[in-house]
């Protein structure tokens, strides 16, 4: 039981160790911050959608990047447990 103890701690470890230093980090409650005024500013002043077209396109790839950070630590954990 120990060692099964050792291992999720080790996992915990990592998983923190990478969220902190994902690209999001602790900036996700801004970045859907400044969506929603987006949204608001594209429902507002339809001029504003190229714009926003932009920065959709930055997003998704914010998120792409936030995905592959994931999937690091899945593997990262999965050798862990071995």
């Amino acid at each position: 039981m120990e060692n099964n103890e050792s291992k999720e701690q080790g996992v915990a470890m990592i998983q923190n160790s990478v969220f902190a230093g994902s690209i999001l980090g602790d900036k996700s409650g801004q970045l859907v911050d400044q969506l929603m005024r987006n949204i608001s500013q594209v429902e507002n002043d339809p001029k504003f959608i190229p714009q926003a077209e932009s920065i959709n396109a930055q997003v998704k790839s914010i998120i792409e990047i936030g995905k592959a950070q994931i999937e690091m630590v899945k593997v990262q954990a999965f050798i862990a447990q071995k």
